[in-house]
């Protein structure tokens, strides 16, 4: 059950949330530098340790794979070429956006960007406790749609759902290897895995850390913490919905976060009923459980701009709109990572299937960052092209400021060419 809170406590829980990961700094590390310095033999001992895998092959088999894809049923087969479609098609479009520029001034001044590919990019898919073959396609579809040439995968005890997904999209070099030492394997390379330019994909916090710790040094697409769901609503969405929508984020992890922002209690009462209800037959009933005890509560607004800055405080990874008039309440968003307008446009179509991207700012990064697409992986490189009368009208003011900050060479290249 989700309990209510006044709007003045929403940031102290967001503060407890926040301070609830702990300080894994030292032993992330300590793994990061065994793999950089042991290779395979490194990798070898915490995938023994940590996933209980005693093979040596680090390598999934390209006929695994071929297999993995044969296994898939109509239905699945079907499911994930739907989804498939639909995340290329949304990020196609968003690549259609994505041009080079070039002015050209009269005083012989002419400035520019263009946009290049990364080269090689490396997925992480989580594994355990649950099947990510969504991960697969949410991260992968982009980058191929930018114009990476090389996927690397990889992901514990993998999965045949994620293998089919990675067989479906033609990624073939895909390695059992999971959590802090499967991201340092990544960002560095060892005698099997080749490193790679940029690191993307969800995972524990070990994972995240990691992927902290490696930036700098390759590329990643965000520091992302438990996932999290704000549903505002306005009375007018069947209840029975809002109650499965928050306990779909709340099934993720025990630390997700699950918000309901309505306009009064009874409201509130009537989805905590449909709650109760539902969560009998569902398999995660613990996490869900315990996801909503700690995490999960309502707050009490009275208008769209009332339940709006609440959400723009909160800045939430997801934000439903569960309103009969959702363009009322659009206008208001500042810090969302994705919105859904409507009674029907959950969340759950947002993860699988509609076409926008699932990877998604959290833990209120939402308020400086954007979900993942086709850019992030693609390089913006600038062009300047001055000729000689746009030079002598450039040259003095680079040459003052270079005076100004004591940097006598800037002055010089700047100066040196006035001479000619």
């Amino acid at each position: 059950m989700i309990r209510v809170i006044p709007a003045s406590g929403v940031r102290a829980v967001l503060e407890k949330r926040r301070a609830s990961s702990g300080d894994l700094s030292a032993s992330v590390r300590s793994i990061i530098d065994d793999v950089r310095k042991h290779g395979d033999r490194a990798l070898l001992k915490y995938r023994r340790r940590f996933d209980h895998i005693r093979s040596t092959a680090l390598t999934v088999a390209p006929a695994a794979i071929r297999d993995a894809v044969r296994r898939l049923s109509p239905g699945e087969r079907k499911a994930f070429t739907v989804a498939l479609k639909r995340v290329r098609a949304f990020h196609e479009e968003e690549k259609r956006h994505i041009t080079a520029w070039k002015r050209t001034e009269s005083s012989g001044i002419s400035y520019g960007e263009f946009f290049t590919p990364i080269d090689r990019v490396g997925l992480y898919v989580p594994g355990g406790s649950a099947s990510y073959p969504s991960s697969v396609i949410m991260n992968a579809v982009p980058a191929m749609i930018a114009g990476v040439q090389s996927i690397t995968m990889a992901t514990p005890s993998p999965d045949y759902h994620v293998l089919a997904v990675a067989g479906m999209l033609g990624i073939r070099e895909v390695y059992s290897l999971g959590g802090a030492y499967a991201i340092a394997a990544l960002a560095y390379g060892t005698q099997s895995v080749a490193a790679v330019d940029k690191i993307v994909g969800p995972g524990n916090r070990y994972v995240t850390l990691a992927k902290k710790l490696v930036y700098g040094d390759v590329g990643i697409d965000m520091v992302a913490g438990p996932s999290e769901v704000v549903v505002v609503a306005d009375g007018t969405v069947d209840p029975s919905f809002i109650a499965a929508d928050l306990m779909a984020q709340a099934e993720h992890d025990t630390q997700a976060m699950s918000v309901l922002i309505a306009p009064d209690k009874n409201y509130i009462r009537q989805v905590n009923t449909s709650i109760a209800s539902a969560i009998q037959s569902l398999s995660r009933k613990s996490t869900i459980q315990n996801s909503l005890r700690t995490y999960g509560f309502a707050v009490i607004a009275h208008s769209a701009r009332k339940a709006m800055d609440t959400a723009n405080i909160i800045a939430p990874e997801h934000l439903e709109l569960a309103v009969s008039a959702p363009q009322d309440y659009l206008r208001f968003v500042r810090h969302a990572g994705a919105v859904f307008l409507g009674a029907y446009s959950p969340e759950v179509l947002g993860d699988y299937v509609a076409g926008p991207d699932h990877v998604l700012p959290t833990m209120g990064a939402a308020r400086f960052s954007s979900g993942l697409g086709v850019y992030d992986f693609m390089k913006r490189t600038t062009l300047l092209d001055v000729r000689a009368n746009g030079f002598a009208r450039l040259a003095p003011h680079a040459e003052a400021i270079g005076a100004i900050e004591g940097l006598d060479a800037h002055a010089l290249a700047a100066r040196i060419r006035r001479k000619q």
